[in-house]
């Protein structure tokens, strides 16, 4: 069907997709774990949390709390709910939410927090035909950015998270730095044996003796065999199986994106490109309702500015020569394409003037104290990377930039 549809054959489709495999190996990660982690980026845009420099969000953060410690507490509480909401469309099976939702949350808040969760199910002796499953949950800080309140406001999008899926906190405890959590709830016998036959199933497939790929053949350019030949070599596994367990099942998923794995592979660098410049993803709603507040203080802009620096340091340091395309592009995602906090980043040359630009930064959900920001923030990555900014020019909704290449000065 997928080869019908793009009117290919079957061996430069094996080709093509092994040639992604090769550069996934490149990036020091496999092209599954790639797709796999690409499936929880593309869930946290599309449903409320963006990437932004998360120092930026802790300095609001921090104004907010002082000003209205319960209120915010509150916030973060009730988007937990909502966001349980979501994932019980999502999964009716209340065991398979708990698996997606462990994955979901260790992509996401990665370089923020570290969490971790111990399950345990035991027979229920009150209720017939009814388990009781039990989480102990520990968050602790991965970043030096959070502070034992930062860490409690987490802990209430957790508590309310979880509250949503009807599980009830037995025990809390809070130590230094660390949160723990130990909550439970009732779950249906039959979500149980379901999950424990696909368990099973699995487990019985990867006893099989006989290795069901051991005698096909599987036909990929010269070239390319050199490359792959490391990594299955590495798997312990004949080229037929690595390509059928590994490629393309992530080429299959890819193709449920409608997205295809060379643009993953370019976006999964952009997104840990912003990693490492100092952004994460945090609630977009609380995001934008304590920016409100922080921008009254005459600092707003300035903080973005120096965050910029910073970030545009980082910046050099990995990308070293970067242009500004490739910039524009990776900006881009900060609020992803198709999501309902949409940002846009357009860059163009000034037709009378000589290596000058007019960076133009938009978006229907921006506020003129949020455009302000980013222009500040950008203007700080450009002046690190060799761009004065000569003049900038903001309202509502949208901030420009004028940039001049500092070498090209008088």
């Amino acid at each position: 069907m997928i080869l019908k549809k793009k009117g290919r054959t079957i061996y430069s489709y094996v080709n093509n997709v092994m040639e992604y495999a090769v550069k996934a190996r490149e990036l020091g990660v496999n092209l599954r774990d790639i797709v796999n982690e690409y499936q929880y980026y593309m869930y946290a845009f599309q449903n409320n949390f963006i990437l932004i420099p998360f120092e930026i969000f802790i300095h609001a953060l921090k104004i907010n709390l002082a000003a209205d410690h319960d209120g915010i507490l509150q916030e973060f509480h009730s988007f937990g709910k909502w966001y349980a909401n979501l994932t019980k469309m999502k999964y009716k099976n209340i065991l398979k939410m708990e698996n997606f939702v462990g994955f979901f949350f260790d992509v996401i808040f990665s370089k923020v927090l570290n969490i971790s969760v111990r399950a345990t199910i035991l027979n229920n002796k009150k209720q017939k035909n009814s388990l009781k499953s039990s989480l102990s949950i520990i968050i602790y800080p991965h970043s030096n950015l959070i502070s034992k309140d930062i860490l409690i406001c987490y802990y209430h999008f957790f508590r309310g998270f979880f509250e949503m899926h009807g599980f009830k906190e037995d025990r809390k405890e809070i130590k230094n730095s660390v949160i723990t959590f130990e909550i439970s709830r009732h779950i249906d016998m039959n979500d149980y044996q379901e999950i424990q036959q696909e368990y099973l199933q699995k487990k019985k497939r990867s006893r099989t003796k006989k290795d069901p790929y051991e005698r096909k053949i599987l036909a990929v350019s010269k070239d390319l065999e050199e490359k792959i030949l490391p990594l299955i070599k590495e798997q312990r596994m004949t080229l037929f199986r690595f390509f059928n367990e590994n490629i393309l099942q992530s080429a299959l998923l890819a193709e449920q994106y409608d997205v295809p794995l060379g643009t993953i592979l370019k976006e999964y660098q952009g997104f840990q490109t912003l990693r490492g410049m100092g952004f994460a993803f945090v609630p977009a709603p609380i995001f934008f309702s304590i920016t409100k507040l922080a921008a009254k203080k005459p600092t707003w802009e300035n903080t973005w500015k120096k965050r910029g620096i910073s970030s545009g340091k980082l910046l050099v340091a990995r990308l070293k020569n970067p242009d500004l395309s490739q910039l524009v592009n990776i900006f881009q995602m900060i609020f992803y394409r198709g999501s309902s906090n949409e940002m846009n980043l357009e860059i163009v040359s000034t037709p009378s003037e000589m290596h000058n630009y007019e960076l133009r930064i938009y978006g229907t959900t921006l506020s003129e104290d949020l455009t302000a920001g980013f222009g500040a923030f950008f203007e700080g990555i450009f002046e690190v990377i060799g761009y004065k900014t000569l003049s900038k020019k903001n309202s509502y909704g949208i901030c420009v930039l004028h940039l001049q290449e500092k070498h090209d000065q008088n």
